[in-house]
């Protein structure tokens, strides 16, 4: 779900990915993710269609466990897509630095999470909020 300057533009997002989890401590695991992350645009209220934007964004992180509750602090990069081959100019057209706080729950092989993700590039600061499963290998 877009929150911010973000929320204007596009609506709820959908994607996949993948991550790889090592333990590097009793309780600490380093993560690393790389995924897809596609946005349905909007129209503004002055009439002007925003195409379609896509992201992979790839991340490393750690993670905290607490019995099979968890923290989660991930960082990394987001680069634009677009499904018109290119994102709309302005904000979207380079990519992004990311920081993504999270709670979850493991339970056996499915983890499931939410967290905020929040963009930074050169020109604003965007984000949203969103719910993950996953299941592991």
């Amino acid at each position: 779900v877009p929150v911010g300057i973000f929320a204007n533009d596009f609506k709820t997002g959908v994607g996949g990915g993948a991550g790889i989890e090592y333990q590097i401590a009793n309780k600490l695991h380093a993560t690393a993710s790389v995924s897809y992350l596609h946005f349905r645009g909007k129209t503004t209220p002055n009439r002007y269609i925003v195409p379609d934007l896509g992201a992979i964004p790839a991340s490393l992180g750690l993670k905290y466990y607490i019995n099979r509750l968890y923290v989660k602090f991930d960082a990394g990069r987001a680069s634009y897509t677009a499904k018109s081959g290119n994102p709309y100019g302005g904000y979207y057209h380079k990519g992004a630095f990311t920081i993504s706080p999270g709670l979850g729950v493991r339970i056996k092989h499915l983890d499931v999470q939410a967290r905020v993700e929040i963009w930074k590039n050169s020109y604003n600061t965007t984000g949203f909020a969103g719910f993950r499963a996953g299941w592991y290998f």
